[in-house]
């Protein structure tokens, strides 16, 4: 149901969309993650195995997909605040995994930041007075937490080292103003991702924006105040509701958009907006639908992201409570595509010589064939062109 029939950007294949857990007549608790009955599912990191935590809002518990396989890592479905091996939450809402596999959970309506072992204990981080944590976001040296007063979702960003302190936005104000970080304002925080370049991608209600933490400036990315659906340039995209988001290492931008059922992407290269997966009609209304072709399947309302980028999986949250994989080009994918015509061009340069004359050992330093393999490797520089004028070089020498 995942293979790729599709391309997207740099000839990368895309792939269809797949149901990997949840269903509506199966049992609460563990188990074949097909069987298994999810409330409010949302992928938060990955394990070292590629193994996806994620957290089941309604159920009050931290669980992992590994291999087919759900399982319970921390929480018991009753509400609490207790910590250790028999820990209990209360509407935790979003988390992340660090680098040495632990994995922090923002324990919303208990106002406080977790931690939980791989072994599945359970330790506060950091509590916060009367304020609550929305969502998570580990990066260079630095977590990040938004921060809320109402019930869903958050004006500020603070750091886990200092909760009390807003580095963005005004914890008891929302805006849409771009600018100075502290005369900044969010209209409402959903979700939060840092990107390779060390900045924090924001999903802001109807818009895209970023918070650079080295000039400590805000600024919007796509999207209006108002809502909409329309794919693109970046200054006429619309969006109604992005819930969730994700940046791979060449700075593609992947957002849930709830309101018009889609994944979209956001590319920064060529500024221009697009839909991944979704959309798709004559599907029964609120129902998620996996297609082996994105444009067919159906999302229902997706609030949330995670994105395994090594292998080109990207993770999705539904309101119909079940997680989706879509296939999307890799890292090692989008490497190829783009070192692909530099292939031709060692390919031409082989077959060149093979036409030299029994003279030349080696084309002499200005010789005719050298200067159209020059030319060859300026094409390959400038992308897929290359693959078209290269024979044109090649034989009319």
């Amino acid at each position: 149901l995942d293979m790729c029939n599709t391309r997207g950007r740099s000839g990368c294949r895309m792939g269809g969309v797949r149901l990997v857990a949840g269903s509506e007549t199966g049992e609460a608790g563990d188990g074949p993650a097909l069987s298994v009955r999810l409330r409010y599912p949302r992928p938060v990191g990955l394990l070292s195995d590629g193994a996806v935590v994620f957290v089941e809002r309604l159920e009050n518990r931290v669980r992992v997909l590994r291999e087919g396989v759900v399982t319970t890592l921390a929480g018991d479905g009753e509400v609490g605040c207790e910590e250790g091996m028999a820990a209990r939450f209360n509407y935790p809402s979003s988390g992340a995994v660090d680098g040495e596999g632990r994995v922090l959970i923002a324990d919303r309506d208990n106002s406080r930041l977790c931690s939980i072992s791989r072994d599945g204990r359970t330790s506060t981080v950091a509590t916060l007075d009367r304020r609550r944590p929305c969502d998570v976001a580990i990066g260079l040296g630095q977590t990040y937490v938004t921060v809320t007063d109402c019930k869903d979702g958050a004006h500020c960003i603070s750091c886990a080292s200092d909760l009390s302190r807003e580095i963005a936005g005004k914890y008891s104000d929302r805006g849409a103003v771009d600018g100075d970080a502290l005369v900044a304002r969010f209209w409402v925080l959903y979700a939060t991702a840092v990107g390779p370049d060390g900045k924090l991608y924001l999903a802001d209600g109807n818009r895209v924006r970023v918070f650079d933490p080295t000039t400590f400036e805000v600024s919007t990315i796509a999207g209006q105040l108002e809502a909409g659906h329309r794919d693109g340039p970046l200054k006429d995209a619309l969006f109604y509701t992005v819930r969730g988001i994700a940046v791979d290492s060449d700075l593609t931008i992947y957002v849930s958009d709830f309101g018009n059922d889609r994944i979209r992407a956001i590319d920064l290269r060529t500024r221009h907006v697009r839909t991944v997966a979704g959309g798709a009609v004559g599907h029964p209304p609120g129902a998620t639908v996996p297609s082996p072709a994105p444009s067919q399947a159906a999302i229902a309302t997706p609030y949330s992201l995670l994105l395994d980028d090594d292998r080109g999986f990207l993770y999705a949250g539904t309101g119909d409570d079940c997680l989706v994989r879509i296939r999307v080009p890799s890292k090692l994918a989008r490497w190829r595509a783009r070192c692909a015509p530099v292939f031709l061009v060692f390919y031409l340069k082989d077959r060149l010589r093979a036409h030299l004359k029994p003279r030349y050992l080696a084309p002499p330093p200005f010789s005719h064939d050298l200067r159209a393999y020059n030319a060859l490797a300026w094409l390959a520089a400038a992308g897929p062109a290359a693959s078209l004028l290269a024979p044109v070089l090649r034989y009319a020498m």
